[in-house]
């Protein structure tokens, strides 16, 4: 396959979900007669976690969480609506947390974005939380 293809597809693939279209590994593309390693690059200020690692709560929110808890797509509880969130208050920051580290119901861990760290689900948390107290 073209190695056009490839980059074509890799890059449709992650349409959908910030933060998958980093590649890890190593890919080998053949140029006729010499087949050539293509490595990712990083750059030195690349940081672990997605979108570019930020700890920002209402940036991490607006990418991996609003697209479901503004509008309650299928039965999220929606940030603008304080009572949808009532059965789940007792829970607290730390439940909070990990309840969206494992996911619940059709909500996958850690809103679909799997390199997302452990601190950038807290900070999304503490946010929702800000927001609706």
């Amino acid at each position: 396959m073209p190695f056009a293809v490839l980059v074509l597809l890799a890059v449709v693939s992650g349409c959908d979900s910030p933060g998958s279209a980093e590649v890890e590994g190593t890919a080998t593309r053949d140029t006729g007669s010499n087949a050539v390693d293509v490595k990712p690059q990083q750059s030195p200020e690349h940081r672990s976690g997605v979108f570019d690692g930020t700890l920002d709560g209402r940036v991490i929110y607006q990418k991996a969480c609003a697209s479901c808890h503004d509008e309650g797509f299928n039965g999220a509880p929606r940030l603008s609506v304080r009572s949808d969130w009532l059965k789940l208050d007792a829970l607290g920051a730390d439940g909070y947390t990990q309840i969206a580290i494992a996911g619940i119901g059709i909500m996958p861990p850690r809103g679909g974005q799997p390199e997302m760290t452990d601190e950038q689900v807290r900070a999304a948390v503490d946010y929702i939380l800000d927001e609706i107290r």
